[in-house]
């Protein structure tokens, strides 16, 4: 698959992962989340952690656990990978169309969801074992940080 189609794809699936959360203006918090580049850093809010709602934190968990299910499989294969991409897409799309937040709090998880996002969706087109292993590592420390700027 050419790399405009690539791009267009995962613009699409960014967007109505985005609209199904009900908010109206995501364009200031979004840079091209098809590119590598991370939106910019996610701070605390006046040094305190952003409420979450409690749908929203228990999909997050979800998130972590599949990550960690996925960390017991030993020499993982490009196939799996894509397994994983599609799971934690899956349960990405089941917390946007959950989400009730709303306002800076509901920006800032959204911040903190574009990278999870991007690099869930690039696992489900893995071709190499290298590239996947750096899209995990850099997932699980994406998940990690949830609680570092969450409650």
């Amino acid at each position: 698959m050419n790399m405009i189609m690539k791009r267009f794809i995962c613009l699409f699936i960014s967007c109505s992962m985005l609209l199904a959360c009900n908010h109206q203006d995501h364009s200031e918090m979004h840079q091209d989340s098809t590119s590598h580049e991370e939106t910019q850093a996610l701070n605390l809010n006046n040094g305190m952690k952003w409420k979450a709602d409690t749908a929203t934190n228990q999909r997050i968990t979800d998130l972590q656990n599949i990550a960690d299910h996925f960390k017991t499989i030993t020499a993982p294969t490009p196939s799996e990978y894509q397994v994983l991409g599609n799971d934690m897409n899956n349960m990405l799309q089941k917390l946007l169309q959950e989400c009730k937040m709303t306002g800076p709090d509901h920006e800032a998880l959204h911040q903190w969801l574009t990278p999870v996002m991007r690099l869930s969706n690039d696992l489900k087109n893995i071709k190499d074992s290298s590239t996947a292993r750096k899209n995990v590592n850099d997932l699980d420390t994406q998940l990690k940080a949830y609680h570092t700027y969450f409650e």
